[in-house]
């Protein structure tokens, strides 16, 4: 109950903070946009995990079952990747960045095996950087994404 009523705090505290950045439109999203979507994500997942464990039996609670390491490190986990996201952002830029995070957090998720995760990670954060450059949205720009822009030219 305490960490679905923590989570649905930080939602709500993260979707007040992209408030204040400009949204633009669905063809032309502007800084906001992506943040904006994030926040309404974590909202409804924070709602949804809060009505589950309100609706679980009280007995659930009673078995007296030692809290398993994974059950406290993975949501501490995830918390840590989401809050350093952006202070990697500025450094490492976005294909990096999004690639090392969906790295980290398929592997906290123990989604398949490593080379997998490797190209999972990899592959969506391409698509998703081509999609927003198509779309013309301004992305956090080094070495990296200027290659990737020239080798497609």
């Amino acid at each position: 109950m305490i960490t679905a009523s923590a989570m649905l705090i930080f939602s709500l505290v993260y979707l007040y903070g992209t408030l204040g950045i400009k949204l633009g439109t669905a063809r032309n999203p502007g800084a906001g946009f992506l943040p904006l979507l994030v926040g309404l994500g974590l909202l409804v997942c924070s709602c949804l995990y809060l009505y589950q464990v309100v609706r679980q039996p009280r007995a659930a609670f009673e078995g007296g079952e030692p809290v398993k390491e994974r059950q406290i490190l993975l949501p501490a986990g995830i918390a840590a990747v989401v809050l350093v996201y952006p202070f990697l952002l500025r450094h490492l830029y976005f294909i990096l960045t999004t690639a090392l995070c969906l790295l980290v957090l398929l592997r906290l998720l123990r989604f398949k095996g490593w080379t997998f995760s490797l190209l999972a990670a990899i592959a969506v954060t391409i698509v998703t950087y081509l999609l927003f450059f198509r779309a013309g949205v301004i992305l956090p720009s080094g070495a990296v994404e200027q290659l990737f822009l020239s080798l497609g030219r």
